[in-house]
């Protein structure tokens, strides 16, 4: 019985009384082997010699027996030449009450060593991480800590994500439906995919269990999506609201609609972005893929386009948008060589690129090939190129635009 006490001495506290032993009478061996132990240096933030043990290594363990002082002995998986020490403090909560010799414990991670290295500390709480490090939008796993029933007017539930603060679920943001008791959505222990909702200075945050709708700014003119019918709009416009997964709600106008075509609530349909609205806030969708636009044509980009209306000082062309655009004559070139407008004819096929756009959508053609192309630019290169124009003196941002010979105008700030 002395010897068996002897060996629990070896895994007992560091000085503050939780490693103290059962059945050893004050005075023993066991007292002195663990006056000795006690008087050893700590080196809790040190390296272990021990291969494969680190601080911060996740691994697996069972108890093996507990300490007056509460602490638990465990065997733990790969190191069992040395003690391994899970302090009371430095236990899950919720696990504290279910502990027993015997259990087998698959989530613990190294926190330190102390007695050179002969005492692996555990713990069952994750390294944590920085509040500052959460973002709203961000998705994230926990576990239910505790549940807020009412609790300074409080209904929802704290959850641990694996930061250095339990983050706060509300009742509200546990369904889109209505949420009673928070209890009844989830439980103590539970896991949890959530996504961060707000953030504080404070570093305190707030989390949702509702996936959060995805922007409708990130939508582009002629992107295919699948939704589903949410309800018919009874008015003179007709049509009905999709379901894209986005903020709101895409509109499918009744022109766009086949008269042998009929939907149900519930369908599920493909369709494409006709045109995003920000001014109102909506978009409007289309069975058929539309023509694209104006505004979703990108600066650099080269098109065939069509001559559809020629004039004195420019030419008005076709890009497959629905809308002419004009070309000035001094944008006008052909092998090299400067065009005049009436060099050309109707239904010609000409190539032409973007070299500017407009708040509005409209954008400004060339048809003179750019010599370099910027989209290999990196900072650092040095380029040539003349004054194209600059702004007003009393102009808000005073700046220079000079061709160097790519499809847009570069900018020199003042």
């Amino acid at each position: 019985a002395t010897a068996f006490a002897v060996s629990r001495a070896a895994f007992g506290g560091s000085g503050r009384g939780d490693g103290e032993v059962r059945d050893s009478g004050r005075g023993g061996p066991a007292a002195q082997e663990q006056d000795q132990h006690r008087n050893r240096p700590d080196t809790r933030s040190g390296k272990s010699q021990i291969r494969g043990a680190q601080v911060g290594k996740p691994c697996r363990g069972v108890v093996e027996y507990f300490t007056d002082m509460g602490s638990a002995r465990v065997i733990v998986e790969g190191l069992s030449e040395v003690a391994g020490v899970l302090r009371p403090r430095e236990m899950n909560r919720l696990a504290k009450e279910n502990m027993a010799p015997g259990k087998e414990l698959d989530a613990l991670w190294i926190s330190g060593f102390e007695k050179n290295g002969e005492v692996v500390l555990l713990s069952m709480h994750p390294p944590k991480r920085k509040p500052e490090t959460m973002k709203p939008g961000a998705q994230v796993t926990g576990v239910v800590m505790d549940i807020l029933a009412g609790d300074k007017g409080l209904h929802g539930a704290f959850v641990d994500v694996g930061v250095e603060r339990d983050g706060l679920l509300l009742a509200a943001e546990m369904s889109a439906g209505l949420v009673k008791k928070a209890s009844d959505f989830v439980k103590l222990g539970q896991k949890v995919d959530l996504w961060v909702k707000d953030t504080r200075d404070d570093g305190r945050f707030v989390l949702t269990m509702i996936k959060p709708r995805i922007p409708i700014y990130k939508l582009g003119h002629g992107h295919k999506l699948t939704g589903i019918v949410k309800r018919r709009m009874n008015s003179e416009a007709g049509g009905y609201f999709i379901d894209v997964g986005y903020e709101k709600d895409g509109w499918l106008r009744a022109s766009e609609i086949p008269q042998d075509r009929d939907f149900m609530v519930g369908e599920e349909v493909k369709v494409y972005v006709h045109d995003v609205r920000q001014q109102q806030g909506d978009f409007l969708l289309a069975l058929k893929r539309p023509p694209p636009t104006l505004a979703s044509l990108q600066v650099g980009v080269s098109i065939v386009a069509r001559v559809v209306d020629l004039r004195d000082k420019w030419i008005l062309v076709d890009v497959g948008c629905n809308v002419p655009v004009p070309i000035f004559e001094a944008e006008l070139e052909k092998y090299g060589e400067p065009m005049t407008p009436d060099q050309y004819w109707l239904t010609e096929e000409v190539v032409v690129w973007v070299t500017a756009k407009n708040p509005d959508g409209s954008v400004y053609l060339t048809t003179r090939a750019p010599k370099v192309d910027f989209r290999t630019f990196s900072p650092g290169n040095a380029v040539e190129g003349h004054l194209a124009w600059w702004t007003d003196r009393e102009a808000k941002t005073i700046a220079a635009f000079v061709d160097i010979g790519a499809p847009a105008l570069s900018l020199l700030k003042r």
